[in-house]
C-alpha cells in the first residue's frame, strides 16, 4: 500500500475542508516576504516553508493577505486595509478573496488540512504524468545539501570578496591567452572530445566521471551562492535536460532573500567555479612537461569544463544559467512562458480567429516576446530532434534495417505530450468553425474538392530522387613526373599559378648525361672525318659509314635525355601542388612526382550512388549539387555511369567502426560543371540529388511501400 492509498483509508472524509469554509483563514507564520522590485513596479516574493517555492504578489496583496491571522473576522481585516493602503474594502469583497485563494499555499493548515492537500496533489501529479511526458526536464531528488553547505559557506566565505574576484579575472585572463595561442589544438579537440564515435569504454567511464564531478562542483556553487544570499537549499540532484544528464541544486530561496545583483550572482555561480576549474588545468596543461601524466590529465579537465560546457550553460533559448541571468539582466521574470502564452494567444486569435484573450504586452516587450519565441521554440525543438537522431544512428549500427523502430517510438514519447497538445488545439478549432465549413461546403464545392485530392494523388507533379555524396575534381589532370634523374637547379612553378601548355616548369641537371652527351658527340665528329676519308680512298667506307650512323642514333637519343632535363607542362591549367620549391637542389631519380596541373575551368563532380539505387539512374538526368562549404546550389546532368562498383571516397562519409556491419558499395556517376569563374575548388565535397522522374504521389507511396515489403519479408 503506498502513502496515497494510506491516506485514503485513513481520511474517507474530509470535514476539515468544511471547518475551512466556515473559519476566518489565518496566515502561516512561517512565511518570509521580501519585497522586490519588479520591472518598476514593488513586488512581494514569499517563501513557503513546506515547499521552498515562492510567490510573487502584488505589494497590496501582500498587504491585505498579513492582516489575516486567524482572529481578526472579515470586517476587521477590511477596516485595516482601507487604514493602511486607502483602499475602499467591505467584509464581502475580503471574503470573496479569500475563497478565491482558499487552495492557495500560504494559508496555516492543520496536520489533517495538509494530509487532505497531500492526497489532492499526489493524485493530481498522477493524473499529470499520465496525461502528459514532458521530457524537456525531469529531476530525481537525492538529498538535503543545507547542513553541507552551511559548513561548506562558514569555511569559504572569502570566495565572495573582491580581492578573490580580481584573483579569478587575472586567472581568467591567463586561460583566455592559453587557449587562443593553441586555438587550432584545443578548438579541434573540445568537438572530438564529446564525440563517442571512437570512445573505448574506459574513455567513457572517464568522460562521465569528470563531467559528473565537475558538474556537482557546479550545484555545489550555486548552492554556496544561494546561502551567501541568505537563503537556504533543501535539494539535490540528478536531472534530465532534454534527455541528457546533468545535475541541478534547488537556489528558489535566493530569489526571495537576494537583490537583483545576488540573484545574478546565483546563476552565474555554476558557470564561474567551471572557469575557475578550466584556468587551474590550463595553467597546469601550460606549466607540465609534455606526455607527463599530469600534463595530459589536466587537459582532459580543460576539455571537461571548458567552452562547449560554458557556451551550453549560458545559452538564454532553454532554462539553464544564461536564462536566469538574462531574465534577471531585463528584469522579465517567467520570459519563456510570458513570451510562449503571448505568441500563442496572438496566432489562435488573429490567425484562427479563435474567441482568445491575448495578454497585454506593450510593443517594446513584443519586439523581445515574438522573435525569442521563434527562436527558443526550434532551439527545443531541434534538441528533441538531434535526441531521437542520434539514438536512431546508435542503434543503426546494430540493426540498419530496423532502426526506425525504436527512434519512432522514442519520437511518440518526447513528442506525446505536444502531440495531444495540437490534438486539442485542432479539436478546438474544429467545434468552432465547423458550422462554418459545413455551410461553405455545398455538393458542387465537395466534388470539386474531391476532384483536386484525386489530381493530387495521381498527378505526377512530385520529384522522385536518388541521393548520394559527392567529390569535385578537375576533369583534366596532368601529373608531372621526372623522366630523367638530375638534379633540381631551377623552378617556374609554385602552387596555384596559371600555366600555359608547354612551359618550362623545371630544369635539372645531369653531369654525367652531359659528359656521355660530349664525348658521344667528339667521336661523332671523329667517326665523321673517318666516313669522309674512307669515301675519298675508297677504303673500309662501309665499316667507317655504320659506325658514324651508330654514333649519330646516340647522339640523338642523348639529345633527347638532355632536352627532358627541361620539365614542360603537358596541358595548360593550375599548379595543384604545394611547396614546389621546397624540391631545389634535390637528386630526383627517374619517375619521381613533382607536381600536378588540373585544368580547374571544368570540373566533374563524381557521385556515389549506393547500390539499391543505381537501377533508377539515366543518362542525362539533372542534378542538384549542396556544398557542403557553400550555402548556394550547382547543377549538370549525368555525363556517365560506371558499369563497376567501388568504395565510397575515404572523407566524403563517415567511417563504420563496426567490423559486423559492412559498408555499401557505390556506383559512380559523372556530373561535369563549367568552372570559369573558378569558384568551385579541387576536393570539394557534398550532397547531390539525382532527378529520377516526376511520380504522383500515389505512385511514390506505393513504391516505398513495396520496397519495404520485399525487402524485409523476402
Amino acid at each position: 500500500m503506498n502513502i496515497v492509498e494510506a491516506l485514503n483509508v485513513a481520511l474517507p472524509e474530509i470535514p476539515e475542508r468544511l471547518a475551512w469554509q466556515k473559519r476566518v483563514p489565518k496566515v502561516d507564520p512561517r512565511l518570509v516576504a521580501r519585497e522586490h522590485i519588479l520591472e518598476g513596479v514593488p513586488m512581494v516574493r514569499v517563501l513557503l516553508p513546506d515547499t521552498h517555492e515562492f510567490y510573487t504578489l502584488p505589494l497590496h496583496t501582500w498587504k491585505l493577505i498579513r492582516l489575516f491571522n486567524g482572529d481578526r473576522n472579515y470586517e476587521e481585516v477590511a477596516q485595516i486595509y482601507t487604514a493602511e493602503t486607502g483602499i475602499a474594502a467591505d467584509a464581502n469583497w475580503v471574503r470573496e478573496f479569500a475563497a478565491e485563494n482558499a487552495d492557495a499555499d500560504f494559508w496555516y493548515k492543520s496536520s489533517q488540512e495538509k494530509n487532505a492537500r497531500f492526497r489532492e496533489e499526489m493524485a493530481e501529479k498522477r493524473r499529470a504524468q499520465k496525461k502528459s511526458n514532458n521530457l524537456a526536464e525531469i529531476r530525481f531528488p537525492a538529498w538535503d545539501p543545507d547542513v553541507a553547505l552551511t559548513a561548506i559557506h562558514d569555511k569559504l566565505g572569502f570566495i565572495f570578496t573582491y580581492q578573490f574576484l580580481l584573483a579569478n579575472l587575472g586567472m581568467f585572463a591567463f586561460a583566455a591567452y592559453v587557449t587562443l595561442s593553441h586555438w587550432s589544438e584545443i578548438g579541434r579537440d573540445n568537438l572530438e572530445f564529446y564525440n563517442f564515435t571512437d570512445k573505448t569504454v574506459g574513455d567513457v567511464v572517464l568522460f562521465w566521471v569528470l563531467v559528473c564531478s565537475i558538474a556537482c562542483v557546479h550545484e555545489f556553487c550555486h548552492g554556496l551562492a544561494c546561502k551567501h544570499t541568505g537563503g537556504e537549499s533543501h535539494s539535490m540532484g540528478f536531472l534530465l535536460i532534454y534527455l541528457s544528464p546533468a545535475f541541478y541544486c534547488d537556489t528558489t530561496e535566493a530569489w526571495v532573500y537576494g537583490g537583483k545583483w545576488q540573484r545574478i550572482t546565483t546563476a552565474a555561480a555554476g558557470v564561474w567555479s567551471s572557469l575557475i576549474i578550466y584556468a587551474l588545468a590550463s595553467f597546469l596543461w601550460w606549466g607540465t612537461a609534455i606526455d607527463s601524466g599530469v600534463h595530459n590529465f589536466a587537459y582532459v579537465v580543460m576539455l571537461a569544463s571548458g567552452i562547449l560546457p560554458v557556451l551550453i550553460n549560458l545559452n538564454p533559448l532553454i532554462k539553464l544559467d544564461g536564462y536566469f541571468i538574462f531574465t534577471e539582466m531585463l528584469e522579465i521574470s517567467d520570459l519563456k512562458e510570458n513570451s510562449t502564452l503571448y505568441v500563442n494567444s496572438w496566432i489562435r486569435r488573429n490567425v484562427f480567429r479563435l474567441p482568445v484573450e491575448v495578454p497585454y504586452v506593450t510593443w517594446r516587450r513584443r519586439l523581445l516576446y515574438v522573435p525569442y519565441t521563434i527562436v527558443s521554440g526550434f532551439y527545443s525543438y531541434g534538441l528533441l530532434f538531434f535526441v531521437v537522431t542520434f539514438v536512431y544512428n546508435v542503434i543503426h549500427r546494430y540493426s540498419p534495417d530496423w532502426a526506425f523502430f525504436p527512434a519512432i517510438l522514442l519520437t511518440v514519447v518526447i513528442f506525446k505530450s505536444r502531440i495531444l497538445a495540437l490534438w486539442r488545439f485542432m479539436k478546438l478549432l474544429y467545434l468552432d468553425k465547423k458550422d462554418r465549413v459545413k455551410a461553405w461546403f455545398s455538393p458542387a464545392r465537395y466534388a470539386a474538392l474531391a476532384c483536386a485530392v484525386v489530381a493530387l494523388l495521381i498527378a505526377p507533379i512530385w520529384r522522385e530522387t536518388v541521393e548520394g555524396r559527392f567529390l569535385l575534381e578537375p576533369a583534366q589532370r596532368a601529373v608531372v613526373r621526372i623522366e630523367v634523374p638530375g638534379k633540381l637547379v631551377e623552378a617556374n612553378a609554385a602552387e596555384g599559378q596559371t600555366i600555359s601548355a608547354g612551359a618550362p616548369l623545371f630544369r635539372l641537371q645531369n653531369l654525367d648525361l652531359e659528359s656521355e652527351a660530349a664525348k658521344v658527340g667528339a667521336d661523332l665528329r671523329t667517326a665523321s672525318a673517318h666516313a669522309i676519308q674512307a669515301q675519298l680512298r675508297y677504303g673500309d667506307y662501309a665499316i667507317a659509314e655504320r659506325r658514324r650512323q651508330e654514333l649519330t642514333e646516340e647522339e640523338l637519343s642523348l639529345r633527347e635525355k638532355m632536352a627532358r632535363l627541361t620539365v614542360l607542362s603537358p596541358i595548360a591549367g593550375t599548379v595543384v601542388t604545394p611547396r614546389v620549391q621546397d624540391l631545389l637542389g634535390l637528386y630526383l631519380p627517374s619517375g619521381t612526382e613533382v607536381l600536378q596541373v588540373a585544368d580547374l575551368s571544368v570540373l566533374q563532380a563524381l557521385v556515389y550512388v549506393p547500390e539499391p539505387d543505381v537501377g533508377r539512374i539515366r543518362i542525362g538526368a539533372p542534378v542538384a549539387l549542396r556544398l557542403d562549404a557553400l550555402t548556394s546550389s550547382v547543377f549538370g546532368r549525368v555525363m556517365s555511369l560506371t558499369t563497376v562498383s567501388s568504395e565510397l571516397e575515404k572523407g566524403l562519409m563517415a567511417a563504420e567502426n563496426y567490423k559486423g556491419i559492412q559498408a555499401p558499395r557505390f556506383y559512380v556517376a559523372r556530373v561535369v560543371l563549367p568552372n570559369s569563374s573558378e569558384w568551385l575548388k579541387d576536393g570539394m565535397t557534398g550532397s547531390a540529388k539525382i532527378l529520377v522522374r516526376r511520380r504522383s504521389l500515389a505512385r511514390l507511396a506505393w513504391i516505398d511501400v513495396a520496397e519495404f515489403v520485399r525487402r524485409k519479408l523476402w
